[in-house]
């Protein structure tokens, strides 16, 4: 992924996910740190996705970015 808003967005659909039986259990919370660290999030701006309504962004498809 190569923008910042992109990353973000995912992760934000991410902790979605994870909080829809509305709660978040240590494992969970645990991986989603993992994917932000590998989606070069730094903390700080992973514990702002929680607290935030983000717009949601779709991410093209494989054969949209190669068109």
């Amino acid at each position: 992924m190569s923008t910042f808003e992109n990353k973000r967005s995912l992760l934000s659909e991410m902790i979605a996910f994870a909080t829809v039986d509305g709660s978040l259990h240590k494992k969970e919370y645990a991986f989603l740190g993992n994917c932000g660290k590998k989606l070069n999030i730094d903390k700080t701006k992973f514990i702002d996705v929680f607290h935030q309504d983000l717009p949601r962004i779709v991410i093209k498809s494989e054969f949209e970015r190669f068109q």
